[in-house]
């Protein structure tokens, strides 16, 4: 589609075509992990179409006949994450059943891909620019993806830094540019609930670290406590951050979330006729129960039109601060909220209450 900011750049519009351009040899068609990540490092920055059919579990070895769970931070990160490099389109195939394509136990990456060899991304973007070439031909940011029709578990992390900060995202837009991301379903799958908490749990997608020109549409978020970072640390940041994070989120459906609907951070996003829904009261698990929906912070800007928010034990006094913190205190640079509904059972309010603000 046009529409959306992942269909922009400094340079004018521009259409994110994925793997479309792919040559009869690079569309795959895979069963396993071993599969999926054999035809990534085979086609490499080429067009190329990666087909998923059935349910990926990283986990799972020679022909999924070998279960091994990881055991520690390396062995999560190196052998529990899959890149995606430039102009790809993974789209998930349904089987005979119906039953969506589904990835577990790995980290989806999106970015990454460092430019003459530099080992710091700072230090060889500065070097770049300060070569008189310009900012946005800097090749080390990863282009034109295309996600499509997936269920992805987000993984749980086997050795988190300490009891409130876990590593292992969903997906991760790193130094991305250009990505459309539709008809996706994220959660902590079959995680026993034991382990869904925030020291075992990271972000279901996060888009940080220079990544711009975003967008993720028809998609299904649900189960999970830190659901997106866009932009994810105020200092030292600017460099990568600042003038870019453009994102648009539209057409979602949030479903007994916790938090980070999004947490902003420098971000430019447009969110628009996405549902919002939540419980807030005290029979909810934990690992269901709402905390906080759209959180602008540090020199964010954001325009959100239209949503709707069905938010159980919420007062109507309260959704300002609970559904939409625009007055958050920590220097956004934006902030302008619109046309919206809500509708809560607390002081049986049972009607949508329309809410019009700034």
């Amino acid at each position: 589609p046009q529409d959306g900011w992942h269909s922009f750049s400094r340079k004018g519009k521009v259409l994110v075509t994925g793997g479309s351009a792919a040559a009869a040899n690079r569309v795959y068609t895979v069963f396993n992990g071993q599969q999926l990540v054999a035809a990534l490092a085979e086609a490499g920055l080429e067009p190329k179409i990666v087909r998923v059919v059935g349910h990926i579990d990283l986990r799972w070895s020679n022909n999924n006949t070998v279960f091994k769970e990881y055991t520690g931070y390396l062995d999560q990160k190196f052998g529990g994450s899959i890149m995606l490099p430039s102009n790809t389109t993974l789209v998930g195939i349904n089987d005979s059943q119906g039953r969506a394509a589904r990835l577990t136990g790995t980290s989806i990456l999106i970015g990454g891909e460092l430019a003459n060899g530099a080992a710091d991304a700072q230090a060889g973007y500065t070097a770049w620019v300060n070569a008189g070439k310009d900012p946005e031909d800097y090749p080390t940011w990863t282009r034109n993806i295309i996600i499509r029709n997936l269920v992805i578990d987000a993984p749980w992390d086997v050795n988190p830094e300490d009891s409130a900060n876990a590593y292992a995202d969903g997906m991760t837009l790193s130094r991305a540019q250009n990505i459309y991301i539709d008809h996706v379903s994220m959660s902590d799958g079959d995680t026993p609930d034991s382990l869904a908490s925030d020291t075992r749990h990271d972000g279901l997608l996060d888009i940080v670290r220079g990544s711009d020109y975003a967008t993720v549409t028809n998609s299904y978020f649900f189960k999970h406590h830190k659901v997106t970072l866009i932009g994810n640390g105020d200092s030292g940041r600017a460099w990568s951050d600042a003038g870019r994070l453009h994102v648009t989120l539209s057409n979602n459906f949030y479903d007994r979330l916790g938090s980070r609907l999004p947490l902003n951070r420098f971000g430019q996003v447009h969110m628009f006729n996405n549902y919002i829904y939540g419980r807030t009261d005290s029979a909810v698990p934990a690992d269901l129960k709402f905390g906080s929906g759209v959180d602008p912070r540090y020199q964010s800007n954001m325009l959100l039109q239209n949503m709707y928010f069905e938010i159980t034990g919420l007062a109507t006094d309260s959704f300002c601060k609970k559904g939409i913190d625009g007055g958050n205190g920590t220097n956004p640079i934006g902030f302008r909220s619109s046309g919206h509904m809500m509708l809560t059972d607390k002081g049986g309010n049972t009607t949508p209450v329309a809410w019009d603000g700034q």
